[in-house]
């Protein structure tokens, strides 16, 4: 058959379909998305498209997103479907992780697989086994859900779809406060690293870095955050659930084994849907996590209203072992653009067992004016750039920072907290004009050359995970520009 015999058997109407969950914790409801495949093949569409953007992905753990495969073609399959072409979607931020979701789909059933625009280096490889598809839009799923369950009966109940959607839920006044504040200071969102040709986590040199960063005096460290290649909550991002735990072990045995038992480790666990953070932060906890750090879900932005998000945190907060800090990082791509308004962030901050927030959004104005009704003992501020550390000190009253540079240059960061908090300001001012010019690696460095300063100037780094591309040659020299006057003092 040649290409446009095969182009004309695809035409026509596919359906993204929708996921269905039951009962307390929202389970995948295998038996309503099998009778909602059925009815939409009997209706003669040419074919269904499992885990597209109505299928709310994001909000599944792997094994569901297979599992949800498996169920569609036994659906088809069942019905006598069996040649109806079943679309999956598979793309994630990972290429190695793109192209293990896109052959475990082949192996459940797929007939074709659909990408975002923002996984085509994937394709490049040539080690997918499926036809692609490519995606350059979403709408969010509330209003199919809603249409469906009342146009045609199914017994779907009071379900909706996987929080954070809908769900509101009153925190206990009751419940006991467990408040245990982050110290104030200077904290690492540390980078992660791999090695070898499919670039498997490097767990040995993460331990080295870690020892490093904590003998500097750091004041605690964040694994698997933003720096740490996790954008948290629009998919699993660089890294799988799996490696993500082993990343966050790894962190503490590093920590332990160098006689920091007591550093706090905050750990990032927030991914779209309700339920899963939840666990994700559990398993955080039991792997030696102090505090977790969570961001805001944006994959379906539309639908995060201030009740979305405040619902989403407060179910979090109840449910998890260890205290939390809100992430507030409207400019990176899990958030989608959400930028935590004061009003909710200050209501939330009222749980007790919210404990702070860091601020990526720049906006000092903000954490001013949560400075001035918290306390930094009822509530700590950190700021996510190195360059704003005295600014928020001695204008915002923020209790420290959460920075990327400091990966590279900790000691620098840290000279500007400890001369703020002796009075010395001049001290501090001069530390901060070298640490704001060292800053520039966190505003147009990024991820690449955070690492490529590990690189120069201790050895170790490698390179980011596929798809990011190898450091060019000019960031390489801008980020020797922007470290050197820094860095004889840390070594």
């Amino acid at each position: 058959m040649n290409l446009a015999d095969q182009c004309l058997n695809i035409l026509g109407i596919y359906v993204p379909t929708l996921c269905f969950f039951k009962g307390e914790k929202q389970e995948v409801d295998h038996e309503t998305i099998t009778k909602h495949v059925q009815r939409l093949a009997r209706a003669g569409v040419q074919g269904l498209v499992a885990n597209g953007t109505t299928g709310e992905p994001s909000h599944l753990s792997r094994a569901e997103r297979v599992a949800v495969i498996k169920t569609h073609r036994a659906a088809l399959d069942s019905a006598g479907f069996h040649k109806l072409p079943l679309i999956v979607g598979t793309g994630v931020s990972s290429t190695w992780e793109t192209i293990e979701l896109t052959k475990e789909a082949a192996d459940a059933g797929l007939y074709w697989s659909i990408y975002s625009k923002y996984t085509l280096y994937a394709v490049d490889h040539g080690f997918l086994r499926s036809r692609l598809f490519f995606s350059f839009g979403s709408h969010g799923p509330e209003s199919c859900r809603f249409k469906c369950a009342d146009a045609m009966s199914l017994l779907i109940g009071t379900t909706t779809s996987n929080e954070p959607f809908s769900t509101t839920q009153q925190h206990d006044p009751h419940r006991p406060s467990s408040r245990c504040n982050p110290k104030r200071g200077i904290y690492v969102p540390t980078l992660c690293f791999f090695k070898g040709e499919k670039q498997e986590v490097d767990h040995e040199t993460i331990a080295k870095h870690v020892q490093r960063l904590a003998r500097a005096g750091v004041q605690g460290l964040v694994a698997n955050g933003t720096t740490g290649e996790l954008p948290f909550a629009c998919e699993p991002s660089h890294l799988s659930r799996t490696e993500r735990l082993a990343v966050i072990k790894t962190h503490r045995a590093a920590l332990d084994s160098a006689g920091f038992h007591k550093l706090p480790l905050i750990v990032g666990t927030g991914v779209s849907s309700t339920w899963e953070t939840i666990e994700l932060t559990k398993e955080a906890a039991e792997a030696g996590g102090s505090f977790a750090m969570i961001i805001p879900p944006g994959y379906f932005k539309s639908a995060m209203t201030d009740a979305s998000i405040e619902a989403f945190y407060t179910e979090v907060a109840d449910a998890s072992p260890i205290p939390i800090l809100l992430y507030n990082f409207p400019g990176v791509g899990a958030s989608n653009g959400i930028d935590l308004e004061l009003s909710l962030i200050a209501k939330l901050a009222k749980h007790p067992n919210i404990v702070g927030i860091k601020l990526s959004c720049g906006n000092l104005g903000k954490a001013a004016r949560l400075a001035a009704l918290y306390s930094q003992d009822e509530f700590a501020i950190f700021m996510g750039l190195a360059e704003m550390l005295l600014h928020g000190l001695t204008g915002s009253g923020i209790s420290g920072a959460i920075t990327g540079l400091a990966n590279d240059a900790p000691k620098a960061c840290i000279r500007v907290y400890e001369s703020y908090a002796k009075g010395d300001l001049e001290g501090a001012r001069k530390a901060q004009q070298e640490v704001s010019t060292a800053g520039e690696i966190e505003l147009k460095g990024g991820i690449h050359a955070m690492r490529y300063g590990c690189v120069h100037y201790f050895g170790y780094g490698g390179e980011s995970r596929r798809p990011f591309q190898p450091i060019s040659e000019e960031l390489k020299a801008k980020t020797v520009a922007w470290l050197d006057p820094v860095m004889d003092r840390e070594k």
